[in-house]
């Protein structure tokens, strides 16, 4: 019908379907990460009808 659910992680976080709800960092990770699937997101063909929410994890920066 059109509707289809996503939620995949990990995956690279892509401010255009995931709204991102917790941060953490990580030295496994080197660009922002959707780790963690809180809540699907939704999209109508190829429009996102309600994006991810999802747990992000950045890259630890060096000092």
């Amino acid at each position: 019908m059109g509707l289809s659910k996503f939620a995949e992680a990990p995956v690279p976080f892509n401010p255009e379907i995931h709204e991102a709800l917790t941060h953490e960092t990580s030295s496994e990770v080197s660009e922002p990460t959707a780790s963690k699937i809180l809540q699907p997101g939704y999209k109508f063909k190829d429009r996102v009808i309600r994006p991810a929410r999802v747990a992000v994890t950045d890259p630890e920066v060096s000092a």
